[in-house]
C-alpha cells in the first residue's frame, strides 16, 4: 500500500497505481492505515518528516518531486531546481567511499551511454548499504 502525502487527484492517484500494477494500492494518507508499506511525501521540511514518520512507523518514507503538466501535479523541489539549473547528476552519499562508488558508476554509465562525450544525467536513487557495511 502506497500512502501519498501530497495533494493528489483521483485521476492522478489512479494514473499512479495503474503504473504501479496491480501489486500496489494507491490511497491519500488521510485515509490509510499507519500500517502502509509506503508514504510518498513531496520536499518537506526535516520535522514534517518525522512527525509523518511517527504516524507510519512500518513505511519507507520516499520524498518524490514531481512536475506532470498532464495531471496538474507539481511538486518540485530543491534537486529539481538544481538539475533545472545545469546540474548534471545528484549523487545523496552517505560516506566517501560510498560517494567515490557512485561517482564512478555514474561516470563509466555516461561514457558508455554517450561513447564519452557529455550528458545529462539525474538523480542516483541506489540503496544506501547500511552504515556498517560502508
Amino acid at each position: 500500500m502506497v500512502a501519498t502525502a501530497m495533494r493528489l487527484s483521483e485521476s492522478a492517484r489512479g494514473k499512479l497505481s495503474a503504473e504501479l500494477g496491480a501489486d500496489y494500492i494507491v490511497i491519500d494518507m488521510h485515509a490509510a492505515p499507519a500500517t502502509a508499506d509506503v508514504l510518498l511525501v513531496p520536499p518537506v521540511s526535516p520535522q514534517l518528516i518525522g512527525n509523518l514518520r511517527r504516524s507510519f512507523p512500518k513505511a519507507r518514507v520516499v520524498v518524490a518531486e514531481i512536475d506532470d503538466a498532464e495531471l496538474g501535479v507539481s511538486y518540485q523541489g530543491p534537486v529539481r531546481r538544481l538539475l533545472d539549473a545545469g546540474a548534471t547528476t545528484y549523487l545523496p552519499s552517505t560516506t566517501i567511499p560510498h560517494l567515490a562508488k557512485q561517482l564512478d558508476r555514474t561516470v563509466t554509465h555516461e561514457r558508455q551511454l554517450t561513447g564519452g562525450a557529455p550528458a545529462r544525467l539525474e538523480i542516483d536513487a541506489s540503496p544506501r548499504p547500511p552504515h556498517d557495511a560502508e
